[in-house]
């Protein structure tokens, strides 16, 4: 989901300096001279909307902070907000009102406070040491100005950008696209200096403003270049745009080499080569050339990302609050501020925000599908269910995916025989979509269907979809356990299945499932001292796991310690309602209670043989 660029040299050359900025700003913004006023655990513990008592200097500050460490932007802003302004504001105060307020979308508020920040601290003397701490404000500044046409204007705030990593990065690419929309000035073709994300946006900005030979030299100088996938669309929509196809062909089939199951490249090497007139550009290819505001969303949407990859989520947010302030209709803005707020586990903002991915949008299907995860997420499955049937009772959104995201809801709810027809329809399209051919992620349906067959009692075909899987991915551990636990636990095949649970135990030696499945596939050997070996590691990991505790008391009463057997038993019994509440646990309560109902007849008769 990439929007445009990620390469190596902006990871190794610029981005580790920005990244390492943009922490450096939310130290400073979050923390200053108010270290001594720390959130205790009780505060942690209550609702923000609970934590705004009083309106006294510590107390908004306190619940702001509270709100903040919580992720909740709109307390958090309100507080801080209420803070600036019944006490004597200063800068580090403002600039985090000015943050939580873009943050939370509230761009009326952001400028606002931005523009204050701006004429109070940054053109006084005073701050000119922590100008680059105060930067993004003028960002802000400079794409509202864009935005209303001002590029005079928009210019002279990028002059003023002080010396830092941020400014670097970003004022290169921000002067190209001010150039474009710029009569007077042309782009020129020097790349001295730039990253290989600022020269594809000065080609960009370079095509935008009509000067299409300085746009191909750009281009040309990061055609072999190791680049995305949907950087190499881009390039490619670009040559063809300018009746180069063999150029196009030449960009798309060097990115195949590093992306064999992209479907998008497939699909465009198989027009240009042999019906090129059919060519159609994807919509994010050719979005540059809307309006100068677009190229700018576009920029910043792509700093998002990168900082998304380096899982600075509080930064990636605030640049793609301010790509979607520029143009709310840029590609993939949406969805990526959606799958920002849920890694931050703010559902509700969640909702809103793949609600508003446009249709025209390309991740339009994969939007609807985050939705039903959220309303998962939320407890609400019946409404999960009814989006994606709502979604797939439109005939323009018959995807694979959604049919397979479908399937796998019925899945979850026990629905078997509905996920298998739902699962057998996005394989067929799956086929379709790709050219005949299996898209990346049929292992994953193969999976998923063999373990609908194997709940409902049907081996034969549950076999044959879990080896199917495995096939396509033969060192895959889920797969792995899954395929050796089911044999182990019906006393099948135990030797090919000890081979399969090793295999994944290299793959994931912490994961507690496996190494349960490891133990217990040793246990059905007779290997008791082997069983108890691997059981014990899978119990340190998962203490309170009722089916690791009855595994592990049955390996202790095959090796004569009856003792610590009942106590394990005893532990499965006492702790499965723990079990069935732990998020992180992949058992479903009926396996959970299964085991504690085996253990407490244990407790009472040992482990009887048969």
């Amino acid at each position: 989901m990439f929007f445009f660029i990620r390469t190596v040299c902006l990871f190794l050359v610029l981005f580790l300096g920005l990244s390492v900025a943009m922490q450096k700003f939310f130290v400073n913004v979050v923390s200053s001279d108010e270290r001594a006023i720390m959130p205790t655990s009780l505060t942690m513990a209550l609702p923000s909307s609970l934590v705004r008592t009083h309106d006294t200097k510590t107390g908004l500050l306190l619940a702001g902070r509270i709100a903040q460490n919580s992720r909740d932007w709109a307390h958090a802003r309100a507080n801080f907000t209420a803070l600036n302004e019944k006490f004597e504001g200063n800068a580090t105060t403002s600039l985090r009102v000015m943050t939580l307020a873009l943050g939370a979308g509230d761009f009326d508020q952001a400028i606002k406070t931005a523009e204050a920040i701006n004429t109070d601290y940054l053109l006084n003397d005073a701050f000119k040491d922590d100008g680059e701490t105060f930067d993004l404000a003028r960002l802000l500044l400079v794409g509202k100005l864009v935005k209303e046409g001002d590029i005079d204007g928009a210019q002279a705030l990028i002059d003023t950008l002080h010396r830092g990593a941020l400014s670097s990065f970003a004022k290169p690419i921000m002067e190209a696209i001010l150039t474009a929309g710029q009569k007077d000035k042309k782009i020129t073709s020097s790349v001295k200096n730039l990253s290989s994300l600022q020269i594809i946006y000065k080609a960009l900005s370079a095509e935008f403003s009509g000067n299409i030979d300085v746009a191909k030299s750009l281009f040309n100088r990061i055609a072999k270049k190791r680049i995305t996938a949907q950087t190499s669309e881009m390039m490619a929509a670009f040559y063809m745009r300018h009746d180069d196809p063999i150029k196009a062909l030449g960009v798309l089939r060097r990115a195949r080499l590093s992306h064999p199951d992209d479907q998008e490249i497939e699909r465009a090497i198989g027009l240009i080569e042999k019906t090129p007139d059919q060519y159609k550009e994807p919509e994010f290819a050719a979005y540059h050339l809307k309006s100068l505001p677009s190229i700018l969303a576009l920029t910043m949407h792509d700093f998002a990302r990168v900082m998304l990859s380096e899982r600075a989520t509080d930064s990636a947010l605030l640049f793609a609050r301010m790509a979607g302030y520029i143009d709310d209709q840029a590609p993939g803005v949406a969805m990526t501020i959606g799958d920002i707020v849920v890694m931050q586990k703010q559902y509700d903002e969640a909702l809103t925000a793949y609600r508003g991915v446009p249709e025209t949008d390309a991740d339009y299907a994969m939007a609807q599908i985050e939705i039903a995860d959220v309303l998962y997420k939320l407890d609400r499955y019946d409404d999960a269910v009814s989006h994606l049937e709502g979604v797939l009772k439109n005939e323009k959104y018959q995807d694979a995916n959604v049919h397979l995201a479908l399937g796998n809801l019925y899945k979850e709810g026990g629905k078997f025989t509905k996920a298998i027809a739902t699962y057998d329809i996005a394989e067929v399209k799956g086929r379709e979509d790709n050219h005949g051919k299996d898209p990346e992620w049929m292992w994953l349906l193969h999976y998923f269907r063999g373990i609908s067959f194997d709940q409902m009692g049907n081996q034969i075909e549950a076999e044959k979809d879990l080896m199917k899987a495995l096939d396509l991915r033969p060192h895959n551990a889920t797969v792995l356990n899954y395929l050796g636990y089911s044999y182990a636990d019906k006393g099948e095949n135990l030797e090919k299945a000890k081979d399969m649970i090793f295999r994944a135990v290299q793959q994931s030696p912490e994961d507690a499932y496996i190494l349960d499945s490891m133990g217990w596939v040793l246990f059905r050997l007779e290997d008791y001292k082997g069983a108890i070996e691997y059981l014990e590691r899978a119990a340190k990991l998962r203490p309170y796991h009722a089916v690791i505790n009855d595994h592990l008391g049955d390996a202790y009463w095959k090796s004569g310690r009856r003792l610590e057997a009942y106590y394990m038993w005893q532990r499965a019994v006492d702790y499965t309602k723990t079990a069935q509440g732990d998020t992180k646990l992949d058992a479903n309560e009926e396996e959970q209670s299964e085991a504690a109902d085996k253990a407490s007849a244990k407790l009472k008769t040992g482990l009887v043989e048969g």
